[in-house]
């Protein structure tokens, strides 16, 4: 059952990315923007303390807060790299990664157990995400050099978050660690309002999400808060490394809609492709779809 749970989140989350870059490109709201909602939206969980709410040790409370605000420096720099590259790129090299570093974060904090079998995904995983990033040859211009390297920050930050919200459910209920955690995010905004420049963005960001823009806006956002919700629940039933491996699903799906965007309406999200990219992403989605499927049969 909590495979097809996972399943459904990044299926949401896949569109989320969708309508974000979209967003990105034409509405302009800036990646503090987007970090700064997510995380001030976060406090309306505070509406659940009456259904589950129970003081945690201070050490397990400073974990949750820390994770949830992890998570939104994750989104942070996941939009900026974003705003940068495409999203058949940034997405799938985070996805890529993020099951890498799980395994490395879970084998020292968790103390799960690494097979043989799971090496080779993770090897698998790798040459999916080197086909991935091919653009015309193997050598990365700068621009693309610095958003890939913003995507693995984003990537290491994702990883750590969700071995943290792993682990707060090994140690209280669902609802109280989405409730600590999602308490986390809203003091990781902080960050930003400490900065005159990125407030400004977060104050912009509520003024296209309540102006004619603000439907698309807020769908966006809305197929990305179910998603990880959904995915949040996910965590409390399965392994961190293998939910992090199957957004695979999201990949396949994102390829496509670039591809079909690319040929009917180049301009909607940005895309462009040549025939060797699209063979080379194809391999790619096919070795990252081959290490998913490893992972998820361990």
């Amino acid at each position: 059952m909590w495979l097809w749970i996972v399943l459904i989140a990044h299926l949401l989350n896949a569109l989320s990315f969708v309508v974000s870059k979209f967003i990105l490109g034409h509405i302009q709201v800036k990646p503090a923007g987007y970090a700064g909602i997510i995380g001030i939206a976060s406090i309306v969980v505070t509406a659940l303390v009456p259904w589950g709410f129970s003081p945690l040790s201070f050490g397990s409370a400073l974990i949750a807060l820390a994770t949830g605000a992890v998570f939104i420096w994750a989104v942070y720099f996941f939009f900026v790299a974003l705003d940068s590259d495409e999203v058949s790129t940034v997405v799938p090299v985070i996805g890529a990664t993020i099951p890498v570093i799980t395994l490395i974060f879970a084998a020292i904090f968790l103390r799960e157990r690494l097979s043989f079998s799971l090496y080779v995904a993770v090897g698998v995983l790798i040459i999916g995400t080197i086909c991935m990033l091919w653009k015309g040859g193997m050598k990365l211009r700068g621009a693309r050099r610095q958003s890939l390297r913003v995507a693995v920050i984003a990537a290491v930050l994702f990883a750590l978050s969700s071995i943290g919200m792993k682990y707060i459910f090994n140690h209280t209920d669902v609802i109280n660690g989405f409730i600590w955690t999602r308490w986390g995010s809203v003091a990781g905004v902080g960050v930003f309002l400490l900065s005159p420049v990125q407030k400004k963005y977060v104050k912009d960001a509520f003024r296209v999400l309540f102006s004619k823009s603000g439907l698309v806006f807020g769908l966006g956002e809305s197929f990305g808060g179910a998603g990880f919700i959904v995915l949040t629940y996910a965590l409390s039933l399965a392994s961190p490394t293998v939910i992090n491996a199957l957004q695979g699903v999201q990949y396949a799906l994102l390829l496509a809609i670039a591809i079909l965007g690319w040929i009917f309406k180049p301009d909607l999200l940005k895309e462009s492709f040549t025939r060797r990219e699209i063979i080379f992403k194809t391999i790619g989605i096919v070795c990252i779809g081959i290490g998913v499927w490893v992972i998820a049969g361990l």
